[in-house]
């Protein structure tokens, strides 16, 4: 797999089209709750796969996710050529690696991506877009009949959950496809795990 595809496909990302069902918005809620009434717990890891396609080309890759509230660590390897890139940060800074021989330091992961790569990739929305629970209470959802957000509408983003870990607590996505025009990306989550051990802050 070419890791360049699929690093670029990734950060092409916007998701899913709305459907013919309109989808309503959040009533007010407080900070960190979602469409469920448990809210996402602020540390956790996640491990599973990432499809990607922009219409010509497509790969596949290993994905790890750290989160201890809004510091982060993403891991993602190529299962054949072994190459991985790593975003790391917070909200007042980001560094990725893998791109060249050194780090490359921005002020944001959303700023560093779009300089580096020209892609435009909301990653603090997307910290909370993966526990399956919007960033603000304007955001508009579609639950599934258990009450779950079935999509997600945020910021021009949509995004469909296809499945949970519903025996979690709270319960957790399991699988999310995205979608835009040529662009899709699939995320199969194998394993959650709340509250672990703190990410490293190198």
């Amino acid at each position: 797999m070419n890791l360049q595809r699929l690093r670029y496909g990734l950060f092409a990302v916007v998701f899913l089209a709305a459907c013919a069902q309109p989808l309503r918005q959040l009533p007010p809620a407080p900070s960190g709750a979602g469409p469920v009434a448990t809210a996402a717990p602020l540390r956790w890891t996640l491990d599973g796969r990432i499809a990607i396609s922009n219409g010509r080309d497509s790969g596949s890759g290993r994905l790890h996710w750290q989160q201890d509230a809004e510091f982060y660590v993403i891991d993602l390897r190529a299962p054949i050529s072994g190459e991985s890139w790593r975003l790391s940060g917070d909200g007042a800074h980001a560094v990725l690696e893998g791109l060249r021989a050194e780090p490359i330091i921005g002020v944001s992961a959303e700023a560093l991506l779009r300089r580096e790569l020209g892609w435009e990739l909301p990653v603090g929305a997307l910290q909370f877009w993966l526990t399956g629970r919007p960033q603000q209470a304007s955001a508009r959802w579609r639950p599934e009949a258990s009450g779950l957000p079935q999509q997600l509408q945020e910021q021009g983003w949509q995004i469909e959950y296809r499945d949970w870990f519903r025996d979690l607590t709270p319960p957790l996505p399991k699988r999310i496809v995205a979608r835009n025009g040529k662009f899709q990306l699939r995320l199969a989550i194998s394993r959650w795990q709340t509250d672990p051990a703190a990410p490293r802050r190198d």
